[in-house]
């Protein structure tokens, strides 16, 4: 059984959210489109008085003239603050839904700062004040945890992880501050706009994330980290050095040196040769190939692969393939 407190609340976001949608309204618009009778909607809009103000009367309809009422845009001021490593970018409304700024904010290195004052800055680049807001929604690739009120499952975020993260924020930037994850208020607005109450949303980025709603509620999970599958960092681009303008190629990471010491080896002697339709850069060259080495005896060998080199002279070409120093010859590189 609901108490009256709970009702007037309900009241209250229901008028408030009309008028939202629908625009400026006439008091007996008001308890049509809501169900209200004309009394309780006449005390609902007295509740409401500051975030809704009347701006005049309608006219030329019949019996007295009725007031009108609309939603003070000024009333309210949030920001909408989307955190990733690279930058902090920032959006900041008025509480019908009115863009007032804003304002991309770089974070580059490593180094977290002071994430207040990037918060601050980033809002001001907006051209708010900090202090005019009333509330920020900071989303962020991570998720906080209710049990310890730190941020968890960002580990790309420097400076962000301390206790009572929510409450530092809010006391620096002056307004109440709720920091969600980025996939799930995603998956808020989705609900708000949709008319599906179970569905899960998958996200790919640089993670891989979900986020999940049942009978219209969002699951945050007991960590905060529902949906939180894994992450899919990009992979890094394995070195590639070049010697005499001749690319590096068929080498192992561990044996691939930087680009003033060649390729596959400590010297640049060690570089893989030219395309074999190209002249002989030198004299002698120097070929590697690897092969795969067994026991005397024929047993598996212990070491799967090797690399040796083959010189040949410069009139014939090493075979990678058959390890001979021209295609067809009975004679080997010598080692």
């Amino acid at each position: 059984m609901a108490v009256p407190g709970t009702l007037r609340t309900l009241n209250d976001r229901a008028v408030l959210a009309l008028l939202l949608d629908r625009g400026p309204m006439t008091r007996p618009q008001i308890a049509a489109a809501s169900g209200l009778s004309k009394p309780t909607a006449s005390q609902v809009l007295t509740r409401l008085t500051g975030l809704v103000v009347a701006e005049g009367t309608r006219v030329g309809l019949p019996g007295r003239n009725a007031e009108v009422y609309r939603v003070e845009p000024t009333a309210a001021t949030a920001a909408a603050v989307d955190v990733t490593p690279r930058r902090i970018a920032v959006r900041v409304v008025r509480v019908t839904g009115e863009v007032v700024g804003e304002h991309v904010l770089p974070t580059p290195g490593r180094s977290g700062g002071d994430v207040v004052q990037r918060l601050r800055d980033a809002v001001t680049g907006a051209g708010v004040a900090p202090e005019d807001l009333d509330h920020v929604v900071v989303g962020v690739p991570g998720a906080v945890d209710p049990r310890t009120r730190r941020l968890a499952f960002a580990a790309h975020l420097p400076g962000w992880h301390r206790p009572g993260l929510v409450d530092w924020l809010a006391d620096g930037l002056g307004a109440d501050v709720v920091v969600e994850n980025d996939v799930n208020l995603a998956a808020q607005a989705e609900l708000a706009t949709g008319d599906e109450p179970d569905f899960a949303l998958y996200w790919g980025a640089e993670g891989i994330g979900a986020a999940l709603v049942l009978d219209g509620r969002l699951r945050r999970g007991a960590g905060g980290g529902a949906g939180r599958s894994a992450t899919s960092p990009s992979p890094a681009r394995p070195p590639r050095a070049t010697s005499g303008g001749w690319p590096c190629t068929g080498c192992s990471r561990a044996r691939a040196g930087p680009r003033s010491a060649g390729c596959c080896a400590p010297t640049a002697s060690a570089a893989v040769p030219p395309p074999r339709s190209a002249p002989p850069r030198t004299p002698t060259r120097r070929c590697w190939t690897r092969w795969r080495t067994a026991s005397p005896s024929g047993s598996r060998p212990s070491s799967p692969w090797s690399t040796r080199a083959w010189s040949c002279s410069a009139a014939t070409s090493c075979s990678r393939a058959a390890n001979r120093c021209a295609p067809g010859s009975s004679t080997p590189c010598t080692p």
